[in-house]
């Protein structure tokens, strides 16, 4: 077991002991080894970089980065910072040298209203349940927040696992390649310990998931506060899975309010919209839905306030 000295040794990590980091009472969380080990591979010696996770939930990544003397910022959905609505990089002040998230599997575990909270929150990436193009999209726009708050040549980590539910596997690593922005690193495969399922016997076909999967990015040295550039804005639009809301929503930059002039300027040329033969017509639809924007002036926009 490694305990974050000297970085992954292989792409299979397995970690009996979950270690003293975080609330172990704190349903979903992981052991920090696997951050420790994260931290020694891409975080670098830069004293003064610093260490984010913007869904600390049990406060892992935090005790990590102490024991390990490394600058961070936590943030969190229970505390009042919405992941897709407040612009991290503003929140923080400052740019990022690696980032960790750990999200909810989709709705395997329901948070707000269950784990936190006295009702479920619309934008917890948990309340999507088995809407999985839903869950998707509310990544998508997570991880353009995480990806802008990080500088150039920065890194960050996503650790989900797969879910069977009702007889259907989703394989949710898989499914946020395509979403995902920036230049994958590589995988780490996660042996998982003390699962329910190891306590059953399971019968015929059946098998029980075992691992969760560890997806690395890093972000294009061509660090532009204006969404993804480059080869991974160019690789979402060939896997055609940027949603209209989401290219409009990348637009906006922290507390701005845009004209839709202003609006088609910023969006004439991504790849999302030139797949929409009228696509400022679809801009003026997408800014109408009150859950993600609001009018402030006529002809005038903004990101709505969770």
């Amino acid at each position: 077991m490694t305990h974050g000295k000297r970085g992954f040794a292989s792409s299979v990590v397995s970690y009996p002991e979950r270690g003293p980091f975080g609330d172990s009472r704190y349903r979903g969380n992981t052991t920090g080894h696997i951050v420790a080990d994260f931290l020694a591979t891409f975080h670098g010696r830069d004293a003064s970089a610093l260490f984010i996770d913007p869904a600390e939930g049990s406060g892992t990544s935090g005790d990590v980065a102490k024991a390990l003397g490394i600058r961070y910022e936590g943030r969190d959905l229970r505390r009042g910072f919405n992941l897709l609505r407040d612009d991290l990089a503003s929140s923080l002040g400052e740019e990022a040298q690696t980032a960790w998230f750990h999200p909810p599997y989709a709705g395997m575990i329901a948070y707000s209203g269950n784990v936190w909270g006295s009702q479920q929150h619309e934008d917890d990436l948990s309340a999507t349940g088995e809407d999985i193009p839903l869950f998707l999209e509310m990544m998508q726009a997570a991880l353009q927040n995480i990806y802008r708050a990080l500088r150039p040549g920065g890194t960050y980590g996503v650790l989900l696992g797969s879910w069977r539910k009702n007889g259907r596997y989703h394989h949710l690593p898989a499914l946020i390649l395509p979403v995902a922005p920036g230049a994958l690193q590589g995988e780490i495969i996660k042996v998982q310990h003390n699962c329910t399922s190891d306590r059953t016997a399971y019968a015929g076909r059946f098998v029980p998931i075992a691992h969760e999967t560890l997806l690395v990015f890093r972000r294009e040295a061509d660090g532009t506060p204006f969404a993804l550039l480059g080869d991974a804005f160019e690789r979402l639009a060939a896997y055609s899975r940027m949603t209209a809301r989401n290219a409009v929503r990348s637009a906006f930059r922290a507390g701005e309010a845009l004209t839709l002039d202003a609006l088609y300027a910023r969006l004439e040329t991504h790849p999302r919209m030139r797949s929409i033969p009228t696509w400022k017509a679809k801009v003026r639809q997408v800014v109408q839905d009150a859950r993600t924007f609001e009018r402030v002036a006529k002809g005038r926009y903004q990101l709505a306030a969770a």
